[in-house]
């Protein structure tokens, strides 16, 4: 494979001919597991912080004069 394909190896096109790039050569991340789990700690810390809002009462003000800052 040559660097030319290697560019297009993720195009697609629509039906109408619009071609787009799926995307995975503009991530951060290694590999797309790396990605995946990277978002289920953002979405779990996201799950705890709404549970803790919503049966302790916590907030931000709470949890800043908890840590000290």
């Amino acid at each position: 494979m040559n660097r030319q394909d290697s560019q297009n190896i993720d195009i697609h096109t629509t039906e109408t001919g619009f071609r787009y790039h799926r995307g995975t050569a503009l991530s951060i991340f290694r590999s797309d597991r790396r990605e995946d789990v990277a978002a289920l700690v953002c979405a779990a810390l996201i799950a705890l912080g709404v549970y803790a809002h919503v049966n302790y009462g916590w907030g931000l003000s709470q949890l800043t004069a908890l840590v000290g800052l």
